[in-house]
């Protein structure tokens, strides 16, 4: 795309945010999330779902709380899936106690998981 002159937006970076989750290709989606905030492309809850999921998935749960925190301290605020992620991962990777705290912050912030 950029070698034709084309610049991604926001829509093109979440569809390969999401192909690098669903990869569990969490260093990519690093860099792409890096990247297009440099083009001045504000990430938006898609986002970060699409990169703590590829975090998750590629067992880098630190990552993910830290992508969860870093959303929220731009104001993009945690859904369900956000919350449900990270939990769902801490359970699989034998972390009960981050899992808990992860709970306990989506009841605070009054966040409902539907699915």
């Amino acid at each position: 795309m950029k070698a034709a002159g084309v610049m991604p937006d926001l829509l093109c970076y979440n569809a390969a945010l999401n192909a690098c989750a669903k990869a569990s290709m969490w260093e990519p989606a690093l860099s792409l999330m890096a990247s297009m905030v440099a083009q001045g492309i504000r990430p938006d809850v898609y986002s970060f779902n699409s990169c703590i999921a590829a975090c998750c998935r590629g067992s880098e749960i630190d990552k993910a709380i830290n992508l969860l925190t870093e959303m929220r301290s731009k104001g993009v605020r945690p859904d369900g899936i956000t919350y449900g992620t990270i939990i769902s991962s801490c359970d699989t990777n034998l972390l009960p106690h981050k899992a808990l705290h992860a709970f306990a912050e989506m009841r605070r912030d009054e966040i409902r998981h539907d699915y």
